[in-house]
C-alpha cells in the first residue's frame, strides 16, 4: 500500500469509531460553546468550537458532530509526510504512519474532540510554511507562516512553543544566514492578524484566559513533588517505553530532536510549577516517533507497541459493548460514554448540574440547555454566560463522588435521590 492509501484506511477507522462512540464531556462542552460563538472563551481559544458548530449538520447522526475535527486533525499527518520527506525514506514513513495512526493519542485518541486536534494541524503546518521559508523564500510564504501561527494561537495557547523551538534549531544549525528578514515583518503582522480574535476577546475580557491558563499550569494552591515523576513515567507509557528509548539513541536529525525534545522539556520544567496533564506534549509525538524509526532499523522491535495497541484499542471497543471488565476505575471512565437520557432525569424540574462536565453532557444528551450551579467548581464557561436558578427549591445532578460538605456549605439540602452507582440528584435550595 502507499503512503496515502493507508492514511485513508486510518482516516476511515478513525471516522467509524468517532461517529460510534458518544460524545465525552469535554467533547459536550465545545458542543455547548459552538452554539454560542464568541471571539474566545475562557477555557481556551476558539478554535474547537468553531470545529463543532461546522460539525452541527451532521449533528442527527450519532456523535458525527466530531467529523470536521477528524479530518483537520487526520490531515496533520499529511503535511508531515512532507516535513519527514528529507528525514526518512517512503517505506520508514509508511512505518511512521502506522506507529503514530494506532498510537494513543494520535491514534485511537485523534477521534475525541479537543483543542489538541487543532492545535496539532497548525503546529504541523507552520513547521512546513517554516521549511518552505527556509528552501522558498517570498513573501507569501513567510506570511503564511504568520498566518499558521496566528490559527494555532487560536486553537491553543502552546502553540507558543514552537517559535523558540525553531529559534533553538537555527542557533544550533547555524542556520540564520537561510532567514530573509526583509519578510520578517510580514510574519509577525500576519500572526497578528490571524490570531486577532483571542486577542481582541481577552482584552476585553481583562485578559481572563491567559491568567487563568497561567494559573492552572503553573501556579497551583500546593506544589506536590511527585508531579515531575508522574509526568516523566506518564509520558514514556504514552509514547511506548521502547520507542522512547530508540527515539533518545537516534543520530542526527537535529531538526526531529528539536520538535520532539523541546515540548516534553518545557512540560517538564511545568511540573515543577504545576500538574501537567498528559495530553498537554502532544505535538511532540510526530517528531518523536520518526526519531523511533530513524534509532531502531529492525522493524520487529516497531512492531510490538502496534500490536499492543491495536489489542488495546479492541478491548476497548469490546469492552464498550459487554461491559466485561468489571474494574471501578475503567468502569467510572466509562460513565462518561452514558447517555444521561437513559437515567430518566426529566421529572427533576428545574436541573442544574454541579460543574460543567455534567451540565454540557446533559445538553448534549437531552438537546436542549442546562447549567451548572456556580460556586460549587472551579470558574468556567457557564460563570460567564448563565446565571444561578431563582426559584425557592430546584434539583442538582453530582456524581457520587461529589462532597456533600461541599454542597451543603453553598445550599441547603432536602432529600437526596440515588440515579444509579455513578450519579446522584439533590432537591436544594439557596442559604
Amino acid at each position: 500500500m502507499n503512503f496515502f492509501s493507508i492514511w485513508l484506511v486510518l482516516l476511515l477507522l478513525k471516522l467509524s469509531l468517532g461517529i460510534f462512540f458518544p460524545l465525552v464531556y469535554d467533547e459536550a462542552y465545545y458542543w455547548v460553546w459552538s452554539k454560542n460563538l464568541s471571539w474566545s472563551y475562557f477555557d481556551h481559544p476558539p478554535m474547537v468550537a468553531w470545529l463543532m458548530w461546522l460539525g452541527q449538520i451532521f449533528e442527527p447522526f450519532a456523535s458525527a458532530v466530531r467529523i470536521p475535527a477528524i479530518l483537520l486533525g487526520h490531515a496533520s499527518l499529511l503535511i508531515w509526510n512532507k516535513v519527514l520527506e528529507s528525514h526518512l525514506s517512503l517505506q520508514q514513513r509508511k512505518f511512521w504512519l502506522v506507529l503514530v495512526g494506532l498510537s494513543p493519542l494520535l491514534g485511537f485518541g485523534g477521534i475525541f474532540v479537543t483543542p489538541d486536534l487543532p492545535l496539532l494541524f497548525f503546529w504541523s503546518l507552520s513547521i512546513y510554511m517554516f521549511q518552505k521559508c527556509l528552501k522558498n523564500p517570498s513573501g507569501i510564504t513567510y506570511s503564511l507562516l504568520g498566518a499558521s501561527l496566528g490559527l494555532g494561537f487560536c486553537s491553543k495557547y502552546n502553540i507558543v512553543i514552537l517559535v523558540p523551538a525553531l529559534f533553538l534549531w537555527l542557533i544550533f544549525n547555524r542556520e540564520f544566514y537561510r532567514v530573509k528578514y526583509r519578510y520578517i515583518g510580514l510574519t509577525i503582522v500576519f500572526g497578528l492578524i490571524f490570531s486577532m480574535p483571542v486577542l481582541y476577546w481577552n482584552y476585553i475580557n481583562d485578559f481572563i484566559s491567559f491568567k487563568f491558563q497561567l494559573g492552572h499550569g503553573l501556579k497551583p494552591k500546593k506544589w506536590k513533588p511527585e508531579w515531575p515523576v508522574e509526568y516523566v513515567i506518564g509520558q514514556v507509557l504514552l509514547i511506548f517505553p521502547t520507542l522512547f528509548y530508540f527515539a533518545l539513541r537516534a543520530k542526527s536529525a537535529a531538526f526531529l530532536k528539536i520538535l520532539a525534545w523541546t515540548p516534553l522539556l518545557f512540560f517538564l520544567l511545568t511540573s515543577f510549577k504545576g500538574r501537567v496533564e498528559g495530553n498537554w506534549p502532544l505535538v511532540a509525538y510526530p517528531a518523536i516517533y520518526a526519531l523511533a524509526v530513524l534509532g531502531e532499523s529492525r522493524r520487529r522491535w516497531l512492531h510490538f507497541p502496534i500490536a499492543i495497541w491495536f489489542f488495546a484499542f479492541g478491548l476497548v471497543f469490546f469492552n464498550y459493548h459487554h461491559d466485561f471488565i468489571g474494574s471501578k476505575e475503567i468502569k467510572g471512565k466509562g460513565r462518561e460514554l452514558l447517555d444521561l437520557k437513559s437515567l430518566n432525569l426529566s421529572q427533576y424540574h428545574p436541573l442544574y448540574a454541579i460543574n460543567y462536565q455534567l451540565a454540557s453532557k446533559l445538553s448534549w444528551d437531552y438537546k436542549k440547555p442546562y447549567f451548572k450551579y456556580q460556586g460549587l467548581s472551579r470558574p468556567d464557561y457557564f460563570d460567564f454566560n448563565s446565571k444561578n436558578s431563582t426559584e425557592e427549591r430546584f434539583y442538582l445532578l453530582a456524581t457520587v463522588k461529589d462532597s456533600k460538605r461541599r454542597i451543603g456549605k453553598k445550599l441547603s439540602i432536602h432529600s437526596e435521590f440515588m440515579i444509579d452507582e455513578y450519579h446522584i440528584v439533590f432537591e436544594v435550595s439557596p442559604k
